[in-house]
């Protein structure tokens, strides 16, 4: 790994990040199943990806390789903790543990009936523990453990083999 530059491994970190986000988006819009808010809290270490990694690129081309990399380690944890969401999401997913009191069918509506009557048409809540499906037997929060291990297993990898600048 360490005939890649930092430079290109940083473009290839924001291309990884928009992939994830480019499939959840796909999902969301092209074959419209909606986020729930765990789906939502996966996606936003890959946002961090998308402007530590375009950082990343400039601090490799300014000759700043130890900030570029400490981003690069940044990335990784990023990646862990993105891991960390997704096994939590899936563990409700399977119904191991409880998930979010806003995530449940029903909740999050008002106790007073004239807020519940205007709420019930602008408030869907998608409840975190029903997969909009499965592929293989995983649901979307479970290849995203895999996703995330990787990515973050890729950027400490190449940081021990001590990939160059530029």
């Amino acid at each position: 790994m360490s005939r890649f530059s930092l430079a290109r491994v940083s473009l290839l970190i924001v291309l990884a990040s928009l992939l994830a986000l480019g499939i959840a988006w796909f999902t969301q819009y092209g074959l419209g199943f909606s986020p729930c808010q765990l789906c939502l809290k996966q996606r936003w270490p890959y946002y961090l990806a998308i402007g530590l990694g375009l950082s990343m690129h400039v601090l490799s081309r300014l000759e700043m390789e130890n900030l570029a990399r400490l981003l690069m380690a940044v990335v990784g944890v990023l990646m862990l903790v993105g891991a960390g969401i997704a096994i939590y999401h899936s563990g409700v997913e399977w119904k191991f543990w409880p998930g979010p009191g806003a995530c449940a069918k029903g909740g999050g509506f008002s106790a007073n009936v004239g807020d519940l009557m205007s709420q019930l048409g602008k408030v869907r809540i998608v409840p975190c523990d029903e997969p909009p499906f499965r592929i293989l037997g995983l649901s979307p929060a479970g290849y995203n453990v895999f996703y995330s291990l990787g990515f973050a297993l890729f950027c400490f990898l190449f940081l021990r083999k001590g990939g160059h600048a530029r």
